[in-house]
């Protein structure tokens, strides 16, 4: 019966958010939290425990699979984990890999501190709740451990995550009211979106993040609640129907706000079968742990150095002018916070043209230059309080804070003064990705209806909003000199594109024309006059 009302209520929750999804674009955050507080308090619903016995054992099963390039670095990595006063069986579990190397690095001499166990078997059902179950079932075999998990062989493991994952674990879920806290992990996925956070909090040993899902590379329960929620579905879909399971019961995941491993996975053999490859889309760990990884002296492609020390990479998503320059100002500020000890921006960045990178990067002077790591993309919200703006997002979203707010882009061009531009008005019709529900007609009825006289149009590319054809046209031949163009104007009239945000990082006012469809996030700078139109 209860149950079946607790199935019920979850049913109407998800549904109410289907709705918030496809209609309303509203999130039912509070009655989510309501409900997952309540669940916490009443005693029929809450049978997963609280606390452990000091000094619990500790059972962890590292999944193989083929990929012995990651399993090395893996197991080298894992193998150099500080173990405090932790009882901790290692068991290395193969799922009927092919490739002898596997065999070999898996039988490699360890240190004698860690107690390894080896098991091989046939390859089993192609979906990671499979491995999981078959080799869970192995490590409970070998013991009566306290605390169970396991890892896939794609993690790199920094020497404190496991006591630093105990800490926070053993504190939240003895104090932690708002929710039921069920598997947790020391891997903060930077899958923002699939995994969905809902709310980070304090412990006496470092913040920690609750999450609906939070995957599978670290993965770690109480033993009674593993055996309280049971085993995964061996199914594509397995992770899924385990988190709809764990949501009908308010039962929540959660991990270290820090992360004390990363992922090193681009390419998985469950890629075969999966709509679209892990590929660059693979998840990163967020706020990694910023010193004390034990970097192997051989060179690797794997393993993201540079992110894995004091260092910051900027990995910009999209290629326009105006894309680059919302990061602008993340150097700066990296280094004055002394924050991160060198700035580089990723190769893998895109850039619709070289200019852009010479104008935005090179020019920087808190660049320290180019490498070719990938990290997660910031989880930007399409909603910006009134004291925050797009800029701002991204600052936090990378771990900075200089305390100011409204920040403006930045280059470091000193633009020249073009004598004929003085007291003249340059309107830029061109735009690329979204100036919203504009046409030329509207543009041109604006500057009539508003006495505005444009004595410049900008040279006329393949999207555009032109107006009258009879005026003069400007052209640059750079993108420096057509910063010097908008220094040099009296007024500027642009769209909701890279020209608005080039103006705002030359300290240049322009009044930004839009239509309907453009987000009020675009509108970042405090120098501009927006326009809808």
């Amino acid at each position: 019966m209860l149950n079946s009302i607790a199935d019920w209520a979850w049913r109407c929750v998800h549904a109410l958010n289907l709705l918030r999804a496809r209609l309303l674009s509203v999130r039912f955050d509070r009655v989510e939290r309501f409900l997952d507080s309540l669940w916490y308090l009443l005693p029929f619903t809450n049978n997963l425990a609280t606390s452990i016995k000091l000094n619990p054992s500790i059972g962890i099963v590292i999944l193989v699979h083929e990929r012995p390039e990651y399993l090395e670095l893996c197991l080298d990595s894992l193998f150099t984990t500080n173990l405090h006063e932790y009882d901790v069986t290692f068991l290395i579990q193969d799922d009927g890999s092919s490739d002898s190397r596997v065999r070999e690095i898996m039988e490699q001499t360890r240190n004698s501190q860690y107690k390894i166990f080896r098991s091989y078997s046939k390859k089993g059902h192609d979906s990671w709740g499979a491995a999981f179950n078959k080799a869970m079932r192995k490590l409970l075999e070998l013991g009566n451990f306290d605390i169970v998990g396991s890892c896939d062989s794609d993690a790199y493991f920094h020497p404190e995550w496991l006591d630093s994952m105990m800490k926070v674990a053993l504190w939240a879920k003895k104090y932690h009211k708002q929710h039921i806290l069920g598997p947790f992990s020391c891997f903060n996925s930077s899958d923002y979106n699939f995994h969905r956070i809902l709310g980070t909090y304090n412990s006496p040993a470092g913040k920690y993040v609750v999450k609906e899902r939070m995957g599978g590379l670290v993965y770690f329960y109480f033993k009674t609640d593993f055996q309280n929620l049971g085993y995964f579905e061996e199914s594509r879909d397995d992770e899924t129907l385990m988190t709809r399971k764990m949501s009908r019961r308010r039962v929540r995941n959660f991990c270290t706000e820090i992360s004390y491993v990363e992922h090193l996975g681009r390419e998985s053999v469950l890629d075969a079968w999966r709509p679209k490859v892990v590929g660059n889309n693979a998840a990163f760990g967020v706020k990694l742990a910023r010193e004390g990884w034990n970097i192997p002296s051989a060179p690797t492609s794997y393993i993201p150095k540079k992110r894995l020390s004091n260092d910051l990479v900027i990995h910009i998503k999209y290629s326009g002018l105006g894309d680059h320059l919302f990061y602008s100002h993340l150097p700066r500020i990296a280094k004055e916070t002394g924050r991160y000890r060198n700035v580089f921006i990723s190769e893998a960045s895109p850039f619709r043209n070289l200019e852009i990178r010479r104008l935005v990067w090179e020019l920087n002077p808190y660049i320290d230059g180019f490498c070719n790591e990938i990290c997660p993309y910031p989880n930007l919200i399409h909603r910006v309080s009134p004291e925050c703006n797009l800029l701002d997002q991204l600052m936090l979203c990378h771990d900075l804070d200089d305390g100011e707010r409204h920040h403006e882009p930045e280059i470091y061009y000193k633009p020249q003064i073009l004598e004929n531009l003085a007291g003249k008005a340059v309107y830029d019709p061109n735009f690329i990705s979204n100036a919203g529900s504009l046409s030329a007609k509207k543009v041109e009825k604006y500057f009539y209806s508003n006495n505005v006289k444009i004595d410049y149009q900008m040279k006329l590319r393949e999207k555009c909003l032109p107006i009258n054809n009879n005026l003069a046209s400007l052209s640059s031949s750079s993108i420096e000199e057509f910063c010097d163009i908008i220094n040099s104007c009296t007024d500027l009239y642009c769209l909701v594109t890279g020209t608005a945000t080039l103006a705002s990082a030359l300290g240049k006012s322009a009044t930004v024309l839009y239509g309907s469809g453009v987000s009020n996030f675009f509108m970042h700078s405090k120098l501009h006059t927006y326009k809808k139109i």
